[in-house]
């Protein structure tokens, strides 16, 4: 019988660790988002824009176009002033947040994001960046808490479900991760973001499930069956079959064991015992589909 040790399983089941770079939006998608939601809140302000003092509207309007030019310098400047002159105006104070977090001053924009929120609650994208900020100084909880209160308040948002996914993955809670993401994809199904961490967050699941199964029952044929699979994956197939014939040694019944046999014998170039191991699988199991067709391909490649 194959042995294999748990440090070899976990290392056969591994995936990549998701605090990575990857987490991270480029610099250059990072000022476009902020560029892009700032006019979002230019157009949104517009309104609120008539009850502020017209000196400060218009100090608004040019601080707006200096973002939207990526002129950070400029557009701080400005927002810095009219939310001095205009002290209640919360988009002000977001959009001055926005390009603090764009100039790396995250202490800064943390708190233009908390007095644009105690001025304006549902402030569209303002728990979401207070989420983002928090995170890039590594304060995760507060992070999270933000930032499900932006996905519950906007729930078609994609973007806050997925930063709701990266920050839980960051915090080692890769299922809380993959239901976020997941509602994230279904949003924004072509996302390539979205569909990165999704994948990590499953991955991640999967190898915790795998772990849990070897603490349970490292005896189980289910854990040979995954260290067949793994080593299959890795295109091992002489690892992978002698992985499978152990796991057939403790569950000689079990359907659908002899017919992955066969794959990796027919894999390994040794049609004869992958012929064997098909005929036994359809023993087993009669109307195993695959495995019949799987030895008719086996015999016209022999004839």
């Amino acid at each position: 019988m194959a042995t294999q040790t748990s440090v070899e399983f976990r290392s056969q089941t591994s995936f990549c660790c998701p605090r990575d770079c990857h987490f991270l939006m480029s610099v250059l998608k990072r000022l476009a988002m902020a560029i892009w939601l700032g006019l979002c809140l230019f157009f949104a302000a517009l309104p609120a824009l008539a009850q502020v003092p017209p000196n400060a509207a218009d100090k608004f309007r040019a601080a707006s176009d200096a973002l939207r030019a990526g002129n950070l310098d400029d557009a701080a400047a400005g927002f810095a002033s009219v939310v001095q002159e205009a002290p209640a105006f919360a988009e002000g104070y977001f959009n001055l947040g926005l390009v603090r977090e764009e100039q790396g001053r995250h202490d800064e924009a943390i708190a233009s994001f908390e007095k644009a929120l105690a001025l304006k609650p549902r402030l569209h994208g303002a728990n979401l960046f207070l989420g983002i900020a928090h995170y890039k100084l590594n304060q995760l909880d507060p992070a999270l808490v933000a930032l499900r209160k932006e996905a519950v308040a906007y729930p078609k948002d994609a973007g806050a479900w997925m930063w709701v996914g990266v920050v839980a993955l960051a915090k080692d809670r890769p299922e809380e991760a993959a239901e976020a993401l997941d509602k994230a994809a279904k949003i924004s199904p072509m996302d390539v973001d979205i569909l990165y961490h999704r994948g990590q967050a499953h991955l991640l699941v999967s190898k915790n499930s795998y772990s849990k199964m070897l603490e349970a029952d490292p005896k189980s044929w289910r854990v040979r069956q995954v260290l067949a699979q793994a080593n299959a994956d890795a295109e091992r197939h002489i690892d992978a079959i002698a992985e499978y014939e152990a796991a057939i040694k403790l569950a000689p019944k079990q359907p659908g064991l002899h017919e992955e046999l066969g794959s990796e014998y027919r894999n390994a170039g040794k049609p004869k015992e992958a012929e064997a191991a098909f005929l036994q699988e359809l023993e087993i199991d009669p109307y195993n589909v695959l495995a019949r067709y799987k030895l008719g391909v086996l015999a016209e490649g022999t004839d």
